[in-house]
């Protein structure tokens, strides 16, 4: 039997009314199983609490194409997406910037 995952994939601009649209409070509200995908701004998602709920298995994982400080990559996410290549992929990103890329081919 398959485990059941759920992907939220966010895709919108970045305005003052998006600005942390995945707050502490609706990421607490997101299923442990479920991985987010943000493929819109980075300021869309609280990163901060996004990495302190996947290091306590509150949430699946994420998946990122953009960041919260681009071309700056929150030093969380870092150590997160190292941790998580010693074990499963529970985090990956590709970067736009050039600083980023230079942080994703290390």
């Amino acid at each position: 039997m398959l485990a059941r995952m759920d992907i939220i994939s966010v895709n919108c601009p970045h305005t003052p009314a998006t600005f942390h649209l995945l707050s502490a409070r609706r990421l607490k509200l997101i299923r442990k199983e479920a991985y987010i995908v943000n493929t819109a701004r980075g300021e869309v998602i609280d990163e901060d609490t996004m990495v302190k709920l996947i290091e306590a298995g509150e949430i699946g994982g994420a998946g990122l194409d953009v960041f919260e400080n681009e071309p700056a990559v929150n030093p969380k996410l870092v150590r997160l997406a190292k941790a998580a290549m010693r074990r499963c992929c529970r985090i990956w990103g590709r970067p736009r910037s050039r600083a980023g890329s230079r942080w994703a081919r290390k």
